[in-house]
């Protein structure tokens, strides 16, 4: 699979800052100041920075009013977000940064960073922040249903309400960290016990084609909440976890199987795809 970097913004009259994340998207780091001397000759930098690292998100930061309102200067940062976005093609995000200069600055003082230096490095360090802030939004695993009777409409829900309604029929769409849908068929939530610890387990199977993972293959997700108390899913890395998780599974199948001997037979479990699956999500 072939990643895109995306850029972090933070813009100024004086100084744009600007971070930049690493091929896997992952991480966000500082890359430059540029000093704004106006903004045809600002977008036309920029846009080189796009092409030289293959951007194709950009994350830009919005100065709010603290009540949450827009104001003037929100809309500067709107009008350049907008021309940035009509002349490169790559698509805007705006992200609140009410806060992050006050954070960037703390993170500096922190680190010892002498007052004279800190102006120079103040704004980089902020476009970091703006970005990573984006990344880890975007990592929480939005979880999206397709409503089936508007092929248009998507609605967001929790995730864990999705994955215990044994009603659900529909697909699940998860989106990974560089925004991009997979969508997956649930095939079962597995409660399990890691070292006296009572985790849940979702086993998904993949209904996209992704690289490494066969048609019959599934990979096995921990549920967990964020610092927000929203639900989110993550690849179970530990393989020999993976596949005890599966092998309940199985155990639960064959269970099922066994009570409804009479009946129809279950269908074919698919198999796990234990680590084989780690970091394509």
């Amino acid at each position: 699979m072939q990643y895109k970097r995306k850029m972090g913004i933070d813009y100024g009259d004086k100084r744009i800052g600007i971070a930049l994340t690493d091929a896997l998207c992952i991480i966000s780091s500082p890359y430059e100041v540029y000093k704004n001397v106006g903004q045809e000759d600002a977008i036309e930098h920029i846009i080189k920075l796009i092409k030289d690292y293959d951007v194709d998100e950009i994350a830009m930061g919005l100065p709010l009013n603290m009540d949450g309102t827009e104001g003037e200067r929100a809309i500067i940062h709107r009008q350049f977000g907008e021309k940035l976005e009509s002349l490169s093609g790559v698509k805007v995000y705006y992200i609140d940064e009410r806060l992050t200069s006050a954070e960037a600055e703390e993170i500096l003082i922190s680190s010892g960073v002498r007052r004279e230096k800190r102006k120079e490095l103040i704004d980089k360090i902020s476009a970091q922040i703006i970005l990573q802030t984006y990344i880890n939004t975007k990592k929480r695993g939005s979880i999206f249903m397709e409503n089936q009777n508007n092929e248009n409409s998507t609605r967001q829900v929790d995730l864990l309400d999705v994955l215990l309604d044994q009603d659900n029929k529909e697909p699940i769409v998860l989106m990974d960290e560089n925004g991009k849908q997979m969508t997956f068929e649930q095939v079962a939530v597995i409660p399990y016990e890691v070292r006296k610890e009572k985790r849940l387990y979702c086993v998904l199977k993949p209904l996209d084609k992704i690289e490494g993972i066969g048609d019959d293959e599934a990979i096995v997700f921990l549920v967990d909440t964020d610092d927000e108390g929203n639900s989110i899913i993550r690849i179970e890395e530990d393989e020999e976890i993976a596949i005890a998780v599966f092998d309940k599974y199985y155990d639960l199948l064959e269970e099922a199987r066994k009570e409804a001997a009479t009946e129809k037979p279950a269908a074919k479990a698919p198999s796990t795809s234990g680590k084989k699956a780690a970091g394509k999500k």
